[in-house]
């Protein structure tokens, strides 16, 4: 495999050319993409304190369908968040006072696109305009999503830190 290598070097060129590829499978960058429903979402990974992978951030948009006011509530979220990318995948819930979302990721080999599911619940207010005291659970639905890296010095918002949580504005 390695034939111009003196042979003791051999196995350790072979142990370093499996294992570069597999520690640092997904690209650090911003994967931007859409659900199933039509839903974008915005995706951040960067590298921890060790040097390896994580999900730093994500931010969604999704219409909800709600206990009350029925379907077409628009909600958006942003959560900043420190989830190792362990062979490739990351699955974790982010929870707050208003909020609940489950994500799974799956990147493919290249490390470039993300494939996986969202669901996010939060309350909202029936109707504002008429009554601070009415709330109802606002409800995604399981969705699958496709996100892609995002050429560097194209991506838009600053980001968060870890448990911050930001609302997206209607």
């Amino acid at each position: 495999m390695f034939p111009s290598l003196h042979p003791v070097l051999r196995p350790a060129a072979l142990l370093l050319g499996l294992s570069a590829p597999l520690a640092q499978a997904q690209q650090v960058g911003t994967y931007e993409g859409l659900t199933d429903a039509g839903d974008s979402l915005t995706i951040k990974v960067e590298l921890d304190e060790f040097g390896q992978p994580r999900v730093h951030e994500v931010g969604i948009g999704y219409i909800a369908t709600c206990t009350k006011s029925g379907p077409g509530r628009w909600v958006g979220w942003g959560a900043g968040v420190s989830q190792s990318i362990v062979a490739r995948k990351a699955s974790f819930e982010v929870r707050g006072n208003a909020l609940y979302q489950s994500w799974s990721l799956k990147f493919n080999g290249a490390g470039d696109q993300i494939s996986g599911s969202f669901l996010g619940r939060t309350p909202e207010f029936v109707d504002l305009d008429s009554s601070t005291k009415l709330v109802q659970l606002c409800d995604s639905g399981k969705r699958s999503f496709t996100a892609s890296l995002v050429p560097m010095g194209t991506a838009a918002a600053p980001g968060l830190g870890r448990g911050e949580l930001r609302a997206r504005p209607r």
